[in-house]
Formats: C-alpha cells, sequence, structure tokens
C-alpha cells in the first residue's frame, strides 16, 4: 500500500520554494538569537559593533514580523519565510503559538530552522544558581518563587562538562510495598469489575507514615497495564489507612494474586539522601539536591521546567480553519514539566490525555525535521484533532517522562475535517520514556486514517512500544489503513503487563504490519497477571496484514490474541520465536533485519544514549506476610 505523505511534503519544498531557499529567489528571513533584542529589525543574524541592530530575542518576536510580513503583503505570504535560530537556549515562560494567520503556502512555507552548524535549544525550564553546601554533602538552593506558591516542579535536569544531554534526576521514594486490603468503602459505579475502583486501602504498618509535606507525596499503585499517581487527602494511622484525593481508573488489587497490589511513595522528604536525589520543599522554597560522587555543581547545570508546552499550532478544525505549510528544521525541544492535578492522575492505558512539548490541533501539511525532543514532562508530540498530512522526519525522542508520539483521537465515529488523516512517523529515534508515566506508548495511533509509521527505532519504554487503534470491539469505526513497517522495536514491557512491541485494539480494514523487528519483551516483577507479548492483537482486532515480521526473544508466545484470533487476519512469511543466531532462521527474514529501522540517511541520529532509569526498576517487593489470626492486628514488617 502507498502513502503519499512523505510526497507530498517534500513536493511543495522542491517545486514551490527550493530556488528561493537556494537564493536564486525572494527570501524574508529574520534571525533570533539568544542575546538578540526584540527592538532590533531582526534581518541580521548577529548584533552590529555598536550594538544599535541585530537579530530578535524571543520567536515570538520573530513570529510577529511574519504576521506584519503578511499583512503588507494582502494577507498571504508571497515569498518563503524563514526564522533563523542561532545556537543556545532559548528559555521559555509559555508556549510559542502558532495560529491559521500564522500558515505558509505549498510555494511559500513559513520555516524555523537552526542556523546552519549551531544547535538551537527551546527549553521550558529555567536554570538553577546560588547554590549552597550544606551538610552531609548535600547541596541547597532557595527558590523564593516556589515559597511564594509560584511555582513548582517535578522534573529536575543535570548536565556535567562535556556532556550533550542532561540526565534526569529523581526525588526520594519509599518501597516498593503492597497493599494490605481494601476497605468496605463504596467504589466507583461502573460495569466493569476491574473499574469499581475505590479511593483508600489498606496498608501494612511502617510502610507509609505521618510524613512532611504529606500534601506533596504521591503514592504510585501499579494496575497491570497502567498506573495511578494518587495524592493522600487522610490518614489513619490507627487503622492503617490511606485515603486520597480522587479515585484511580482501575481497582487496585484486581489483576494481583492475593489481592497484593504492589506500589510505592515519591517525594518523601523523610527518606531523601540518596546520591542524584533531589527535594522540593514548597513550604521553605529550599531545592535540596545531592550530587552524584562524580559530580560538582560549581561546574554543572542544573535545570527545573516551568511550562508544559514549547510549541503549539492552534488551528480550529470545526471552522476548517487550519494551521498549514510550517517546517521546523534542528531545533530542540527540552525541559519541560508535568503537573500532577489536584485529584491525582490515573487514566487507561497510553495516558493519552498527557500533556506534549509539541501539541497540535488543526495542522495541516507542517514538518519536524531532525529536530531533538528530550527531558520532557511527559509526551514529546501531539498530533490530535483535524491534523492532516503532517510528518516527524529524522527527529530523535529521548529521556521522555511518557511517550513519543501521539496521533489521533478517541472519538471512534470522527470524520474529516476532524479525523487525524495522513500523518507520518519516519526515520525518528524514540527512546528511554516512560520513567514518570509507566503505561505512555513509543508511538500511539487511536482513531485516525491513513497514518503511516516506518523506519523508526522504538526502544527503552515500562509498557507498549507501539499501540494501534481505540476501540474496544470489531464494530467499524474511521480508524483504518495504519501502516507500520520496518521499525526497529525491542525492550518493551520493562515494567508492565498486558501489551507488546506492537499493541492492538478494533476493526482497522487496510491496516498493515509489515517488516518489523521485534525482541527483548520483557515481563517485570512488578507485572499481573496479564502475559506480554512481541504483537499483541487485543479486542475486536480485524482485518490487518501482518507481512514479514521477525519476532523473538518475548516473555510469553510472539503473537496473542484476545477476543481476536488468527484467521481473522492476513498472514504472510513471519518469523515467530527464533533469533537470527538460531539454525532455523529464515533466509527471508534476514532481509526485515537489514531494513528494519533507521535508514541509512538518517542513522547518525542514533547517538549514544545516557538516560537514568526510574527508581522503580531497582525496588524489590516485600515477601508475602504470614496471615494474621482473626480479629488480630496486622503484623509489621
Amino acid at each position: 500500500m502507498c502513502h503519499p505523505v512523505p510526497i507530498l511534503l517534500a513536493a511543495f519544498l522542491v517545486m514551490g520554494c527550493a530556488a528561493a531557499l537556494r537564493g536564486e529567489g525572494p527570501v524574508a528571513t529574520f534571525y533570533v538569537a539568544p542575546d538578540g533584542n526584540d527592538v532590533w529589525s531582526g534581518k541580521v543574524a548577529a548584533p552590529n559593533a555598536d550594538k544599535t541592530d541585530g537579530p530578535f530575542a524571543t520567536l515570538a518576536r520573530a513570529r510577529d514580523a511574519v504576521r506584519e510580513l503578511k499583512r503588507r503583503q494582502g494577507g498571504t505570504i508571497t515569498e518563503p519565510a524563514s526564522v533563523i535560530l542561532r545556537g543556545g537556549t532559548y528559555f521559555l515562560g509559555e508556549p510559542l503559538v502558532l495560529s491559521p494567520e500564522d500558515s505558509g503556502t505549498a510555494a511559500c512555507p513559513l520555516r524555523f530552522a537552526a542556523f546552519q552548524g549551531e544547535t538551537p535549544v527551546l527549553s521550558g525550564g529555567r536554570v538553577v544558581g546560588g547554590w549552597e553546601q550544606k551538610e552531609a554533602g548535600v547541596c541547597a538552593a532557595t527558590l523564593p518563587d516556589v515559597r511564594e506558591g509560584k511555582w513548582f516542579f517535578r522534573q529536575l535536569f543535570v548536565r556535567r562538562p562535556g556532556q550533550r544531554d542532561f540526565e534526569r534526576r529523581y526525588r526520594p521514594c519509599k518501597g516498593a510495598f503492597v497493599i494490605a486490603g481494601l476497605t468496605d468503602a463504596p467504589a466507583r459505579k461502573t460495569s466493569s469489575r476491574h473499574a469499581q475502583s475505590q479511593d483508600e486501602f489498606r496498608f501494612f504498618p511502617g510502610d507509609i507514615g505521618e510524613w512532611a509535606n504529606r500534601g506533596d507525596v504521591e503514592v504510585v499503585a501499579l494496575h497491570d497495564w497502567s498506573a495511578s499517581r494518587l495524592r493522600i487527602r487522610e490518614l489513619d494511622l490507627a487503622n492503617h489507612i490511606v485515603r486520597f484525593t480522587g479515585f484511580p481508573v482501575y481497582r487496585i488489587g484486581h489483576w494481583y494474586k492475593g489481592g497484593r497490589n504492589p506500589y510505592y511513595a515519591e517525594n518523601v522528604k523523610e527518606a531523601f539522601g540518596q546520591p542524584g536525589e533531589w527535594y522540593l520543599d514548597r513550604p521553605t522554597g529550599v531545592l535540596s539536591y545531592r550530587p552524584l560522587p562524580e559530580e560538582d555543581l560549581a561546574n554543572a547545570t542544573v535545570v527545573a521546567p516551568r511550562v508544559g508546552t514549547l510549541v503549539r499550532l492552534a488551528g480550529d478544525p470545526a471552522k476548517e480553519q487550519f494551521v498549514e505549510y510550517v517546517l521546523w528544521e534542528g531545533i530542540a525541544f527540552c525541559h519541560t514539566d508535568w503537573a500532577l492535578p489536584p485529584q491525582g492522575y490515573s487514566s487507561r492505558q497510553g495516558m493519552i490525555d498527557l500533556s506534549a512539548a509539541i501539541e497540535a490541533e488543526g495542522a495541516r501539511r507542517c514538518r519536524f525535521e531532525r529536530c531533538t525532543l528530550a527531558h520532557l514532562g511527559a509526551y514529546a508530540v501531539k498530533l490530535g484533532q483535524g491534523c492532516a498530512d503532517n510528518a516527524l522526519v529524522g527527529c530523535r525522542m529521548f529521556d521522555l517522562g511518557g511517550g513519543g508520539v501521539m496521533i489521533g483521537v478517541t472519538n471512534v465515529n470522527a470524520q474529516p475535517p476532524i479525523l487525524p488523516t495522513g500523518n507520518a512517523v519516519e526515520n525518528c529515534l524514540i527512546s528511554d520514556g516512560g520513567p514518570e508515566h509507566f503505561s505512555a506508548n513509543g508511538v500511539w495511533i487511536g482513531i485516525a486514517a491513513r497514518t503511516r509509521l516506518s523506519h523508526n527505532v522504538i526502544r527503552r519504554f515500562p509498557y507498549s512500544g507501539v499501540a494501534v487503534g481505540w476501540s474496544w470491539n470489531d464494530k467499524p469505526t474511521s480508524c483504518r489503513e495504519t501502516v507500520v513497517e520496518f521499525n526497529h522495536i525491542h525492550d518493551a514491557m520493562m515494567l508492565l503487563a498486558d501489551g507488546g512491541g506492537i499493541y492492538s485494539l478494533g476493526l482497522q480494514p487496510g491496516t498493515v504490519l509489515r517488516g518489523n523487528h521485534i525482541h527483548d519483551i520483557h515481563r517485570s516483577r512488578f507485572a499481573g497477571s496479564a502475559p506480554n507479548n512481541g504483537i499483541f492483537l487485543d479486542e475486536g482486532s480485524k482485518e490487518f496484514l501482518l507481512e514479514g515480521n521477525v519476532i523473538y526473544r518475548t516473555a510469553q508466545q510472539p503473537v496473542r490474541f484476545n477476543r481476536s484470533k488468527q484467521d481473522l487476519h492476513t498472514w504472510r512469511d513471519n518469523s515467530l520465536g527464533v533469533p537470527p543466531d538460531g539454525p532455523k532462521f529464515p533466509e527471508a527474514a534476514k532481509d526485515t533485519l537489514a531494513k528494519a529501522g533507521l535508514e541509512p540517511a538518517f542513522r547518525d541520529i542514533d547517538l549514544a544514549l545516557r538516560a537514568t532509569p526510574s527508581p522503580i526498576y531497582a525496588m524489590r517487593l516485600p515477601p508475602p506476610p504470614e496471615p494474621p489470626p482473626d480479629g488480630a492486628k496486622l503484623p509489621s514488617r
């Protein structure tokens, strides 16, 4: 099956504006630099000698300059417009919003690009300085904005001299624990037993205590394929009951033998002290950090995030008003936050209502090429309703608090112009996700049509690498003609259960899973009862073509069906369960290994990464306690 997305996107670059971009025609160019000034013209790349002219300081000013240009040209752009970013870091206090008035055209796109040989970084954070040495190797910085209630953050990133990338640091944790049982508190009313959750549970003595700043403690409970982050509302130490400010989506304890649901407590002040840990004391505004042995904060850069979204493409598809033909090239998007709501956070698999560093609605024929998205609080990119014929090409996405890319909506009957159609993710590296939000996917494709996911490397996620579909039966929906081909997906399911390298839901006519190289699908000690597989064709999955996939080293069977079955799909030449070094590995499957993953022109983006895993990976579950006699108190550990 052929999809025209990449061809169309390339066509308007080549036919419409290539000559102008080569200097053979008019180009409106504005420059932005960290040492620029928004009162300058923005027409020169560096400040002049007497500091009377030079580049702009902000992207918002450059955007407005393009708007002014368009107004002078009668409301449309008649020459290619480029905003060229000099290297350095641009700290954003709010998202850059592009609306339909910022659109380019096929002949004259609006282009945001890195200055040749330089790397501009759009940061949602702020550098933390003023560190003082405290007792026992702890460093501290006082942040008045935190003390005054104007700022609070849940992520922290550190870069040492000589390092290319930042590294995520974590807050102090206690656990892992298992619940001691449930209470007779009212449950949420729902027809699904596993969703009849309660907003409290019993804990074993000593597991949860009267901790300082209890409102900032997060109880993280796992639910087989998902997880909840819960805020403590009330603590009954006499009866060992913890109560929360909201309900989890799933019933705690449901999938675990004996109801032994695993959980841990995060951001516990009394647990602070391990190298690499940090704690933000909200009442005093003091940020404490214990450096790693090789770190010296006098030379390191520490960044704390302030905003959750860096760029928003804000069209209105219901009114058929779109942001069109905007290109982003060679730019890094980093250091975003994600704020825990007052009621806590609980989501179905995929955690698809998380924010993203780049969010788009009503965006058409926009393109992100060779961009970097890293050190983020939630997802990297979200292409929501009305997004059509957009492409992510050759981008690096890593150290993602949640997942990589979300494409689609959840309305199963969505139609154009609301239905996302013809979007593509190609030759991207999507790696090391989910340290904050475990069931986020490398790529989630919900209700969407003609989506193309090809030649990507997707690796090291707590849950599924790719998820396709959002309907739990085989009734017709608008989801169709997805192509997932020649991707290298490995080291998925590193924490949760009931997923796979590729996970699917619902009837999807014309969908193709072809030539994917899937291996090392894990199973952790925290997984519940459901299996982990190379490809999991879940409820209602139907009418797929599965061709030439190579799947091996999976925790359970290479392919699993649930309310689906093999004869509802077309199968051709798949290699299942045989590793490449095995004597029975098919000769034809070697071609898949050669093709899958990044194509040669993009293999340079697969750089070595140093991503620090979530603390849960080092935790151990306690052994089951002896059951107490009737009427006796719960035993201590």
